[in-house]
């Protein structure tokens, strides 16, 4: 998946093999790659990301549901209240800050999930 959005920013295109990663992308794909990116390839992953979610009608049909996928993934760790997460969690904040998604990094989890803590 990372590998598929990197060839996104490199070639601003994509065939077959990257539609196919990113269409596979769970949030658990996204949430491992971004806390095991490097300091070099996250500030490059996060934005093309973020501008994919924004917008969302060019790249939804071809990726299917990775942007929400990237969400979900962004949202778990900006709320990540572990100690070794604060730094990566206010990062994801402050990305998200100046962009029409700071709402949506901020909303709650999906509801099955809040129904499921009751």
């Amino acid at each position: 998946m990372v590998e598929a959005c990197n060839h996104v920013i490199e070639h601003s295109g994509w065939g077959t093999l990257q539609e196919v990663a990113m269409k596979r992308a769970t949030a658990g794909d996204f949430e491992s790659a971004i806390r095991g990116m490097d300091i070099e390839g996250l500030p490059k992953f996060m934005r093309r990301m973020i501008q994919m979610r924004l917008q969302r009608s060019t790249y939804d049909p071809h990726f299917g549901h990775a942007t929400d996928r990237f969400m979900d993934a962004c949202r778990t760790i900006a709320n990540d209240q572990k100690p070794e997460s604060e730094r990566l969690a206010k990062l994801m904040k402050r990305l998200f800050a100046k962009t029409a998604l700071a709402a949506e990094l901020a909303s709650a989890q999906p509801v099955q999930t809040a129904g499921q803590q009751s």
